[in-house]
C-alpha cells in the first residue's frame, strides 16, 4: 500500500453507518493501492444478531482491501479515541494524523462531502503541513 492508513469506527446498528461505508467505498475506489483501511465494529450485548452477521459488517466486507476488526473490549475504539459511529482518521506514511472527522455531509447522507474530498485530496497529494483537517461526524455514540 501507499503508506496511508484509514481507520473507521462503526456502531453496527447506527443507521448512519451504511452511508459511511458507501463513502468509504468511494474513497477506496479513488485511491487505489494507496490506502490501508481498517474498519472497527463494536459488538454490543443488545444486538439482534452477532456483529459479524450484521448488515454493516457484510457491507464492509464488500469493499476491496478493507480489514474489519471486531472490538469486543473496546480497546481499538479507545486507542483511536473514537466516540461516534463513522468517526474516521487518516494517518500519513509517518504515522502523523492528517484527517479526523466524518465522511458524510449529514446523518445518513451519501454524496459529495468535505470529509471524503479532504481524504482523497490528502492521499492524492501525499503531503500535508499543519494541523489535521477535520469535519463533523454524524452517527450514534460508541
Amino acid at each position: 500500500m501507499g503508506g496511508f492508513t484509514l481507520v473507521v469506527a462503526l456502531h453496527p446498528e447506527c443507521p448512519c453507518s451504511q452511508a459511511t461505508l458507501e463513502e468509504l467505498d468511494s474513497i477506496v475506489a479513488q485511491c487505489p493501492g494507496r490506502l490501508s483501511v481498517r474498519v472497527i465494529c463494536m459488538p454490543y450485548d443488545n444486538l439482534p444478531e452477532p456483529v459479524e452477521s450484521s448488515r454493516i459488517w457484510r457491507r464492509a466486507q464488500q469493499i476491496p482491501g478493507v480489514t474489519i476488526l471486531k472490538d469486543s473490549l473496546g480497546a481499538e475504539v479507545r486507542r483511536f479515541a473514537a466516540e461516534t459511529s463513522g468517526e474516521t482518521r487518516l494517518y500519513g506514511p509517518g504515522g502523523e494524523l492528517l484527517f479526523h472527522g466524518g465522511i458524510t455531509a449529514s446523518r445518513g447522507h451519501v454524496g459529495d462531502n468535505p470529509g471524503q474530498a479532504a481524504i482523497v485530496d490528502l492521499v492524492g497529494h501525499g503531503a500535508h503541513v499543519g494541523a489535521p483537517v477535520s469535519s463533523p461526524v454524524f452517527g450514534c455514540s460508541l
